[in-house]
């Protein structure tokens, strides 16, 4: 199984970083990108939402059983060896007898384990996290944000601010900012992973998509984010503080935000 960790960073991580956070923990949950080529999403948030901790996965193999919604991941493998056993292992024990038999099931449940192992290589666990640069630790968001989520069935009560952490940074595949400072107090404080960082418009433009992590290429981020190449980022790649505004100016950037995470699903 492959990881990719996922930050979002913005001035108090009491905003924009939540918000961004909780929309696309949402829309990687979707149907809408379930057509995956027969590769899965397993979809967890590490930001405090309703439902923190649960886990999700997006499947594109319309074999994979599980329970619930979306299942567990656990289930993908179980879902494969339990169709190899059960409808072609009982074909295989009624028509074999003896050692035939045996050797009919143990081939077939052989083929159902590589197929297996084939299926969790392409399971990609996307790990969503956010944090601020400037925050006052355990912070609340506001019932500005609360009413921006809940217009998208999202809530974000459970969140507590949180300032960013050098662990956070070096463990991160993708460091989603909303503005050039942001970048820039990376550059400052973290000058060797500031070619991880990059704008939420800027990502958007860059031709990254979730869906091409599936695929297994390594170098999906290296080849198509041009992440860190911030030396020219006008108001246009910027996704504007809200913070100063009333509940229509957040209500818009979240509107903002949820239109480019659309474009990189």
């Amino acid at each position: 199984m492959r990881i990719f960790r996922i930050l979002f960073l913005c001035t108090g991580n009491a905003a924009r970083s939540v918000m961004a956070a909780a929309l696309l923990g949402a829309k990687l949950s979707q149907e809408s990108i379930q057509n995956l080529d027969g590769g899965n999403l397993e979809v967890v948030n590490l930001v405090g939402l309703s439902g923190e901790g649960e886990t999700k996965v997006v499947s594109g193999a319309s074999e994979v059983s599980g329970e619930g919604e979306a299942g567990q991941v656990s289930k993908v493998s179980e879902a494969k060896v339990v169709s190899g056993v059960g409808e072609a292992g009982e074909a295989g024990r009624v028509s074999g007898e003896g050692e035939a038999g045996q050797v009919s099931k143990v081939s077939e449940v052989s083929e159902a384990s590589r197929a297996s192992k084939a299926s969790e290589q392409r399971i990609v666990r996307i790990e969503i996290s956010s944090a601020g640069m400037l925050v006052t630790e355990g912070l609340p968001t506001s019932p500005r944000v609360e009413k921006a989520l809940n217009q998208y069935g999202l809530s974000a009560r459970q969140h507590r601010g949180r300032q960013v952490r050098a662990e956070d940074v070096t463990s991160a595949d993708l460091i989603v900012c909303f503005e050039s400072l942001h970048i820039d107090y990376v550059k400052r404080n973290f000058p060797d992973d500031v070619g991880k960082a990059i704008t939420l418009p800027q990502l958007c433009k860059s031709g990254f998509r979730f869906r091409d992590l599936v695929g297994g290429a390594d170098d999906v981020l290296v080849d198509k984010s041009g992440a860190g190449s911030n030396a020219d980022i006008s108001g246009d790649f910027e996704v504007s503080d809200p913070d100063k505004g009333g509940d229509q100016e957040m209500k818009q950037c979240a509107d903002e935000i949820s239109e480019l995470l659309d474009k990189i699903l």
